[in-house]
């Protein structure tokens, strides 16, 4: 196995080798919330069996390398979803950072990493009926009953709160807070948080985004890119 060459060249890392290359823009004293999709596993052939589908080698190997580029003056906490293959990308990033040198922690697994308030059988209905995307549309444009599908916005809210009031409560600086997530989530955040459309790209194993939250504005890095955004007018923690 070549990882040098699967994380240089490879489609699929390339969003995540531009992630951690981009980290050193924030400033050094600011608190950074990561949130990336899971490491590399095989297509889900049965969408019964998304919730049991793990990473495969290459996932944990590129998932550990991941860990080695990650910036050493900062400490990392990692949080996950509730997910197997979401734990084992927290645990092999922390493994990649600390064999070198690195400190950090697993934290804590987070619903909200995940679950989107809906019931199973109804979500594997409606993404066996529809394209995934078509589905995401739909919970947006707020198609679904709330007792089927919590509310896209309120779904976005609460995922807010639980994870930024993480990082804006504390007194602490300068620590790197990785959440490891599914794609849909991904695409939710950044549509519910940031305004960013879900249509843009869809999200690559260990792809995803960061951003530190200031007084007047939130830093975000995504896609390569670091812009100033507005803090949502929902938000609100002082």
């Amino acid at each position: 196995m070549n990882l040098d060459f699967l994380w240089n060249q490879q489609k699929w890392t390339k969003k995540a080798r531009i992630l951690t290359q981009k980290l050193s823009k924030f400033p050094e004293d600011s608190e950074i919330i990561m949130i990336i999709r899971h490491s590399h596993r095989n297509s889900i052939k049965n969408i019964d069996d998304m919730g049991e589908q793990k990473l495969t080698p290459i996932g944990h190997e590129i998932a550990k390398l991941f860990g080695t580029k990650l910036p050493l003056n900062r400490e990392i906490k990692l949080y996950f979803s509730p997910i197997s293959r979401c734990i084992e990308t927290a645990e092999d990033i922390l493994t990649g950072f600390e064999s070198i040198d690195g400190r950090g922690a697993l934290i804590e697994s987070l619903s909200e990493l995940y679950d989107i308030g809906v019931e199973a059988k109804y979500f594997f209905a409606e993404v066996t009926k529809y394209p995934f995307t078509y589905f995401l549309f739909r919970w947006i444009a707020n198609l679904y009953p709330v007792d089927k599908v919590t509310r896209f916005d309120d779904f976005c809210q609460k995922a807010a709160k639980a994870i930024w009031n993480k990082i804006a409560n504390n007194n602490e600086n300068n620590n790197l807070h990785i959440h490891v997530s599914h794609d849909l989530m991904i695409l939710s955040y950044r549509l519910g948080w940031f305004g960013l459309s879900p249509s843009d790209r869809w999200p690559s194993f260990l792809d995803g985004f960061a951003f530190s939250i200031n007084d007047d504005h939130i830093l975000l890095l995504d896609d390569g890119k670091l812009s100033k955004v507005e803090i949502p007018y929902w938000w609100n923690y002082k």
